[in-house]
């Protein structure tokens, strides 16, 4: 069970995302905002996620209260993902999204972070753990999509919130780290980390990657719908896309035997980018 809770904790949050996240572009070409505002909201979360998401964990790390601050953010985002299905104008549509993003920003490193403290000595096997956001992801893009396509997007913003809500209802089994109390500021932490030149390199590379990845999966259904494509072919598109994640988490624990991680970056970084291209 202690593989079993983490994998449906990620089935679960990853299947949430999936009915909103890919969607979100054409929601916004739909309440007809100009490129000049889509582009606004596609740039701005990430920003309040970089600054919300540290803030939070910090937070969660000092007093041990994960599993509390997490439930508190699924229930903030089920309702406020509902609420963007009816959201008519630029300002409010801003508003909700940067208060979704408050609430989803801790969300991957606290499953991270469970996931590996249930682990224990079998960390390599995390893979096997995480493979259950992809399936999560690939089923609902599936759903979501044929769902948006027989009514509207909106339709498919509130299969998410359901979908949060049974995410909220899937961790409630998870364990984390104990509290870890410190003496230095959250500040004064980063700073130390900010003077260590590899992490430096580390994270100007994951922010580079991470920009990419996130143009890409923004503007990926907007594209298809150039193509002419309708939603529910759009849900299959992604999901396929998912299907090769899964021999690499699976199998994934058996490269770290044939190279060591930074090659293993560098050579998926190559991959990800021919892919877009």
């Amino acid at each position: 069970m202690r593989k079993v809770w983490p994998f449906t904790s990620y089935f679960w949050t990853y299947g949430a995302f999936a009915a909103v996240i890919p969607l979100l572009v054409l929601y916004y070409e739909d309440l007809g905002f100009s490129g000049t505002q889509i582009g606004l909201l596609v740039g701005l979360p990430p920003i309040v996620t970089l600054v919300a998401a540290p803030l939070l964990t910090n937070l969660a790390d000092r007093t041990g209260r994960h599993l509390r601050i997490w439930s508190l953010s699924f229930a903030l985002v089920a309702v406020l993902v509902f609420a963007l299905g009816y959201a008519d104008s630029f300002p409010v549509v801003l508003s909700v999204l940067l208060a979704i993003n408050v609430g989803t920003a801790p969300m991957a490193p606290f499953v991270d972070a469970a996931a590996m403290h249930m682990l224990g000595d079998e960390k390599d096997q995390y893979g096997r753990v995480r493979l259950g956001a992809t399936l999560g992801f690939g089923l609902f893009a599936v759903v979501a999509g044929s769902v948006a396509d027989r009514y509207d997007i909106s339709a498919a913003f509130t299969l998410s919130a359901a979908l949060f809500v049974i995410a909220l209802l899937s961790i409630q089994k998870l364990e984390f780290p104990a509290a870890v109390p410190r003496t230095e500021s959250m500040i004064a932490g980063f700073g130390e980390l900010l003077r260590q030149p590899m992490w430096l390199v580390f994270l100007a590379v994951s922010m580079t990657i991470g920009v990419g990845v996130v143009l890409g999966a923004s503007f990926f259904y907007p594209y298809l719908e150039e193509l002419g494509v309708d939603e529910s072919v759009m849900g299959v598109t992604l999901a396929l896309g998912t299907v090769a994640e899964i021999p690499v988490l699976i199998f994934g624990y058996r490269f770290f035997r044939l190279a060591n991680p930074f090659t293993l970056l560098v050579v998926a970084t190559l991959v990800t980018g021919a892919r877009f291209i």
